[in-house]
């Protein structure tokens, strides 16, 4: 077997060897180029500065969201307010446990190390921590299959240049986690399938295919499975499935959805229609070559241009190896084959998936490691071609923005093409300024980058795409309430809510003198206190509703406080003052 390993990466050097000498131009490294080739070591902490960059203005309330991010907020909400999480659901809608889990886990260990975070920020981290495991399933796929380490970082970077960025970064929902455990699935699968004895990596799989499941719906068990299943026909290692960590894992697969139904089942949420509201949302479609007609536009609006990449590869050198890359497919090629086999079963179980959300974004993840790899192997002159069309694409782009500010041009665009676009958004006028930042990125890919390279050139890409990204969340996104966009909820809104219902004090669990109670003594006199130094501060910081420590000065002293709130100024020495009562002695004890 390890011969078998050793002779994949060979082959995979000698394809990439031969692709080098079939390039029409001379081999020489550009500034871009090597960039890549140092950042490609970074790996996925590359991947996570760069989605940074795209979710930070979120975390200060910019940007809205959409009806189904609102159904799974409000969910999300009365998971954590009643602790439903093992049966989420709020009126008709109903969500499966794995996303509501995800986020209790996730604030569970906020609070562990001391930090309340309210939902708000609580949402907008659990959704870039989502991306983020998305991105990186991505990179290690590209590993696994055995494309390499600068094909791995390009599957990355392509989905931070296309517009499927913005649901893969801002977007809350359930799919985004269950697309990240199917990718970590199928990773393992990847791994484990050609090797006779994986210890726990095909367990790992089975297991990661179950969460996914309990996630977002069985399209996301069904995927590895029926992927597994054709991969071992297909390279004739049936008998793989009957070894003990096989058989292990597929128990447990089954197991743990079993148990949270009878869990479930026992809880008596079933009763109340839990169930039949979750199973409701997968229906066949009825009417199949419109559903594919939509699919398919929208997988090529979120992936555009870089699905377009298939026609500038070089046909002629694919054909010529086609033979030998379909024989070396049942072994050293065996990665490549299940990558194309996870996106094949991908597009083919889509009908019954939970919508063309999850699946669609399922489907563009499985695709960036096929068109990474293609787009390592460019040759100058394709490379050149398809960023020229990449250029096109953001000239094309800046004319409409800038079009839509013109009335009469609006209204044409919108017969034309017959667009359902929202009546405010040409008077809308953060669109002329995000144009002009378009042009300017044409400019500089065009006039800085050396195309040919394309590889150097997709990094330039991708800081583009970050920067264009900046004016779209801080100028267009806060506008859209102003659009006529109702069914649209402010970000800086749910702050303002959660602010009114959790109120952050982060002293009121501190011990002040002004909470204590005051004891009178017989004779009618207020006793005097004698507060430690230590816990002076302690006792004037701390927020309440008494006006005369608010009057108080930062630079008065304790006595004067004393004297302030009614209380009689201790004496220097009160040696032969009674002890005061227990209640007061357990507040200065931590003072004294």
């Amino acid at each position: 077997m390890a011969k078998e390993i050793s002779g994949a990466t060979s082959g995979t050097d000698v394809e990439n060897i031969a692709d080098e000498n079939d390039r029409s131009e001379p081999v020489r490294d550009s500034g871009a180029q090597k960039c890549f080739e140092e950042a490609s070591r970074l790996g996925p902490l590359l991947l996570l500065c760069l989605l940074a960059l795209y979710v930070w203005p979120a975390f200060w309330g910019m940007g809205f969201l959409c009806p189904a991010e609102t159904k799974n907020i409000e969910i999300l909400r009365h998971v954590i307010e009643q602790g439903a999480w093992l049966a989420p659901a709020v009126g008709e809608s109903a969500q499966w446990p794995g996303f509501s889990a995800f986020f209790v886990a996730l604030r569970g260990v906020c609070e562990y190390f001391g930090q309340t975070m309210p939902l708000s920020a609580l949402i907008v981290s659990g959704g870039a921590l989502c991306s983020f495991l998305a991105l990186s399933g991505i990179w290690r796929l590209s590993l696994t299959a055995g494309f390499g380490r600068q094909a791995a970082l390009a599957a990355g970077l392509i989905p931070l240049c296309a517009p499927i960025v913005m649901l893969l970064a801002r977007f809350v929902s359930p799919e985004i986690l269950a697309v990240a455990l199917t990718m970590f699935s199928l990773c393992c699968f990847c791994s484990g399938w050609q090797r006779e004895k994986a210890g726990i990596v095909v367990p790992a799989g089975f297991l990661f295919a179950a969460l996914g499941a309990l996630t977002g719906g069985p399209y996301y068990l069904l995927l590895p499975l029926l992927t597994s299943l054709i991969f071992l026909c297909w390279t004739g290692r049936i008998r793989r499935a009957g070894k003990f960590d096989a058989v292990f894992g597929f128990a447990l697969c089954l197991a743990l959805p079993a148990v949270w139904l009878g869990c479930v089942i026992l809880r008596g949420a079933a009763d109340g229609g839990y169930l039949q509201s979750l199973f409701s949302v997968f229906p066949l479609p009825g009417n199949p070559p419109e559903f594919w007609r939509r699919s398919s536009l929208a997988a090529g609006i979120m992936f555009l241009p870089w699905l377009l990449l298939v026609f500038f590869v070089s046909w002629g050198r694919v054909l010529r190896e086609a033979t030998r890359t379909l024989r070396g497919s049942r072994a050293e090629f065996a990665g490549a084959a299940f990558a194309w086999l996870a996106l094949v079963c991908a597009v083919l179980l889509a009908p019954v998936g939970s919508g063309l959300t999850g699946t669609g974004i399922m489907a563009g993840c499985l695709a960036a490691p096929l068109l990474g790899r293609a787009l390592t192997r460019l040759s100058g002159f394709g490379s050149r071609l398809f960023y020229v069309f990449v250029i096109l694409c953001l000239i094309t782009a800046a004319a409409g923005l800038v079009a839509l500010s013109f009335s009469f041009a609006g209204n044409w665009l919108f017969q034309t093409f017959q667009l359902n676009l929202p009546p405010g958004l040409a008077d809308n006028p953060s669109l002329p300024g995000i144009g002009i930042c378009c042009l300017t990125a044409a400019f500089v890919l065009a006039r800085f980058t050396d195309l040919t390279k394309a590889v150097g050139a997709l990094l330039a890409c991708s800081l583009l795409t970050v920067v264009l990204a900046q004016p779209v969340m801080l100028w267009f996104a806060p506008r859209l309430g102003d659009m006529g966009m109702a069914h649209m909820t402010d970000i800086d809104a749910l702050r303002r809510s959660d602010a009114e219902k959790y109120p952050a004090s982060p002293e009121r669990n501190v011990p002040a003198v002004r909470e204590q109670p005051q004891q009178t003594a017989p004779d009618g006199e207020q006793p005097g206190r004698i507060v430690a130094p230590e816990e002076a501060p302690a006792a004037l910081d701390a927020p309440g509703p008494d006006a005369s420590l608010n009057e108080l000065e930062p630079g008065s002293s304790p006595a004067h406080s004393s004297t302030a709130s009614g209380v009689a100024p201790a004496p220097a020495q009160e040696d032969i003052r009674e002890p005061p009562p227990a209640s007061l002695s357990n507040g200065t004890a931590g003072g004294e």
